[in-house]
């Protein structure tokens, strides 16, 4: 179940890395936008009628297989994802990458190849000065720019969150295409620290770049990070299209 409270244990890892610097914003987009960006096995994971898009940039820090020492070089790297939310036919609750940015080749081809992802090579920055964090990221597509310049200034920590708002950052599982089949890559990792973020700057088209037009403000979380194991991609039920589900119980706005 998505939320606060962790769900999965991997037992047998096949990554171990540290999320650091976690910067959550969320906006609300309309789910028909949504809906063609995914396979048709999959549903739509709603707050009461409301479909989410995340842009979460971070640092990835200590990525290493188990057993095996840190590479300097290779295990730190900034990383942004989009992602949205979803749910199989089985009912498991998980979240599905519209696009990876990362600054590591080895990251980006192997994402594709192992988790089946859409992992994309960028110039990527964190920059830190005076209680404020900078995320920058910029790739070429060919035929522009794609990218973000987002700063803010981490506050305090978050407490009395409703419950939506751990609906949106805490997830479990990644879920995406293994060839023909949908899999799951379970995700341990301790319960998120969230913590209040004050938005100085954000410019981004990477939502623009697949379609999606977010509405409203964004509702922001940041986190120091969190150590992470994550699970190989296990087969998933599939099923063909229907509506989209909506997780009852879950309040509708801050």
């Amino acid at each position: 179940m998505s939320g606060a409270i962790p769900e999965e244990r991997v037992r047998t890892p096949v990554l171990l890395q540290r999320w650091c610097e976690v910067l959550f914003v969320h906006w609300e987009v309309e789910p028909t936008q949504l809906r063609s960006l995914l396979p048709s096995e999959l549903e739509l994971d709603l707050v009461d009628g409301r479909a989410w898009v995340g842009l979460t940039p971070m640092q990835m820090d200590d990525v290493r297989p188990p057993f095996v020492p840190v590479i300097p070089g290779l295990s730190h790297f900034p990383e942004t994802n989009v992602r949205t939310y979803v749910r199989t036919a089985g009912g498991a609750e998980g979240l599905r990458f519209l696009d990876l940015e990362v600054a590591s080749w080895p990251t980006a081809v192997g994402g594709r190849l192992f988790y089946g992802v859409p992992y994309h090579r960028a110039s990527m920055s964190i920059e830190r000065h005076d209680g404020e964090v900078r995320y920058l990221s910029r790739r070429s597509t060919g035929t522009g720019t794609v990218g973000h310049d987002i700063r803010v200034r981490p506050g305090g920590a978050a407490t009395g969150l409703p419950a939506w708002h751990h609906h949106l950052t805490g997830r479990w599982r990644s879920i995406s295409r293994s060839g023909p089949a949908l899999a799951a890559a379970a995700v341990q990792h301790e319960r998120w620290p969230l913590h209040q973020a004050k938005v100085l700057d954000l410019e981004e088209n990477l939502l623009a770049a697949l379609g999606l037009y977010p509405t409203g403000a964004p509702v922001v979380h940041w986190s120091p990070g969190v150590s992470v194991r994550l699970g190989p991609p296990r087969p998933v039920a599939a099923r063909s299209g229907g509506p989209a589900a909506t997780v009852p119980g879950r309040p509708t706005g801050p």
